[in-house]
């Protein structure tokens, strides 16, 4: 099946936040001001600093799977072109149906440096359909 992943993700500050006659003043202290500051206090960065460099956050979202039954059919047709060879044409099926569970830790630390996480669970279907072809020897 799929193994279990974590996924980073590179943060920039968009620099147009800053600028006042694309985001006013009002808009800037109601969405951005705490959490601007927050983060530069958090990482002891000047606004220029923040600007001018990306930061990877390496601890995004990570998936944890169960283990799950897979079933599969499939069907193949051979053809025998030669006396030694013979052509051979598949398809195949598989379905399984693990429960993930997405772990989100996209949140801000808290005053004592944890990151509280949101986690969601749910069956999520997989179905595999696989086409292919080879060349047989036949002895």
């Amino acid at each position: 099946m799929n193994a279990n992943f974590s996924l980073n993700s590179v943060c920039r500050i968009n620099p147009q936040i800053f600028d006042r006659r694309i985001v006013s003043e009002e808009a800037y202290k109601q969405f951005y001001q705490e959490d601007v500051t927050y983060y530069m206090q958090q990482e002891d960065l000047t606004r220029e600093d923040l600007l001018q460099n990306q930061y990877v956050d390496d601890d995004f979202l990570s998936i944890r799977k169960s283990s799950t039954w897979k079933i599969g059919t499939g069907i193949s047709l051979t053809c025998r072109y030669k006396e030694d060879a013979a052509f051979r044409l598949f398809c195949d099926y598989d379905f399984a149906s693990p429960r993930l569970t997405y772990d989100l830790k996209n949140t801000w630390t808290d005053e004592e440096g944890k990151r509280p996480s949101r986690s969601y669970s749910r069956r999520t279907p997989m179905h595999n359909v696989t086409f292919g072809g080879a060349i047989v020897f036949v002895f």
